[in-house]
């Protein structure tokens, strides 16, 4: 079953995250959970996933190979099929008061073996499940071990948090001494972890949008929020919200007959969000 969730404010999206732990999908991506399991996997658009049919593909791909290798449930085997029939033969040589010890015994029998059966697959997929525990537990620890832990922060877009770390190993990169571990450890990590372009293309939309600002027209209102500011009127100017996170309000005049305002505008939202 498939449920598109949308989340009403920034404090719901922590309450999320919280709750979760750090483990919800958020920003338009997909996240694929399965019943009783804490697997989770998660698909948005990226180099190797450039539009919505390639993530239809891999997701429908990654399902269908999830359910060949899943546990059928216990009443759709052959094993409970036997034990319902000898069950209810049992039930039935019992009601009719039948005296007939060997169609007893045989039912008994039948029943006893289906039962031995299930035991057996049961046993079987818990070695499995052990198995398949073991290697999970693997690939955390390992991946655990490897990266820091995700604080309370949220993505405003995609891939924004990964790309500032990315951005800070970079600038820590520059004044790592040549040749030195840190340089090497450093410089690694950045060839294994390419950044979006996600910062800058946000921050070309604002540009563009202000560029030749004068009032808050529709076209330019509709662009803010599609965006994700909030706007809201607040006497002689207008208060913008991005991401209805209270800590990146910034004041846009009503009106401008400076062309450089609107240059400006864009300038101090980038440096506070890009």
């Amino acid at each position: 079953m498939a449920h598109v969730v949308v989340e009403p404010s920034r404090q719901f999206s922590y309450q999320v995250k919280t709750l979760t732990n750090s483990r919800n999908a958020f920003g338009g991506t997909v996240g694929v959970y399965w019943p009783d399991s804490d697997a989770r996997k998660s698909y948005f658009v990226e180099h190797d996933r450039p539009n919505q049919r390639a993530i239809q593909i891999e997701i429908a791909k990654d399902i269908r190979l999830a359910l060949a290798n899943r546990r059928l449930r216990s009443t759709c085997t052959w094993g409970h099929l036997r034990e319902t029939i000898s069950r209810k033969r049992y039930e039935l040589l019992k009601s009719e008061g039948s005296t007939e010890l060997q169609a007893y015994i045989d039912a008994f029998d039948a029943e006893q073996a289906a039962k031995d059966v299930k035991l057996i697959e049961a046993e079987q997929e818990i070695s499995r499940l052990h198995a398949e525990i073991r290697r999970l537990s693997a690939a955390e620890e390992a991946s655990i071990a490897g990266l820091i832990a995700p604080g309370n922060e949220q993505d405003f877009f995609a891939h924004e948090i990964r790309d500032i770390v990315i951005s800070a190993l970079e600038d820590s990169l520059r004044v790592a001494r040549d040749n030195g571990r840190r340089h090497h450890v450093l410089r690694d990590l950045l060839a294994a972890n390419q950044p979006s372009d996600n910062a800058a293309k946000l921050g070309d939309e604002i540009k563009s949008l202000f560029r030749t600002y004068r009032d808050m027209d529709a076209p330019t209102r509709n662009a803010l929020l599609k965006l994700g500011f909030d706007i809201s009127e607040d006497g002689k100017h207008y208060k913008l919200v991005f991401q209805g996170d209270g800590r990146y309000t910034f004041t846009l005049p009503k009106t401008s007959s400076d062309h450089r305002a609107g240059k400006n505008i864009a300038s101090d939202i980038n440096n506070v969000l890009i």
